[in-house]
């Protein structure tokens, strides 16, 4: 797993796991945090401190993953940016916080789209047939669009 990486999960992990030769309970990874009513696992470890610039994308990383899974509307970041500097007057972070729905919408899309697109593929790949199913606008008038309907 690869430092600073987010996991959308539903599931929480143990933080304590069980050794079958000594039947003794050991600390998993410190470094990982959870916690049961949140969907976000986060991987802590860094061999070195963050930017400024870093933990600013950090957070919008963050918020753009909880608009994913609680199926906010772009439009509900529109003054986010400002909630957050009034929640939090004392935080830098909060205060450089620059994401609005155009910026989230980027972000989801760019941002997460090439990490799904190559699970799909690599689930695809797997199966031992698949079908791709296509359609394409053919009027003039409408924007062009192309979709693609994979079947396996």
């Amino acid at each position: 797993m690869e430092s600073r990486q987010l996991i959308s999960s539903t599931t929480s992990l143990p933080s304590t796991s069980i050794n079958s030769t000594e039947k003794q309970s050991s600390h998993t990874n410190s470094s990982i945090s959870t916690n049961k009513s949140s969907f976000v696992v986060l991987n802590n470890n860094t061999d070195r401190a963050l930017t400024h610039d870093e933990k600013g994308t950090r957070a919008e990383c963050y918020w753009a993953m909880a608009t994913i899974h609680l199926g906010f509307s772009y439009a509900s970041s529109k003054n986010i940016p400002e909630l957050f500097t009034l929640m939090f007057p004392d935080s830098k972070i909060a205060a450089d916080y620059a994401m609005k729905h155009r910026k989230l919408s980027y972000v989801i899309s760019h941002g997460t789209g090439h990490f799904f697109i190559r699970e799909l593929v690599k689930d695809v790949n797997k199966a031992p047939s698949y079908s791709l199913l296509f359609d394409e606008t053919t009027i003039v008038g409408v924007r062009k669009q192309l979709d693609l309907h994979i079947r396996y």
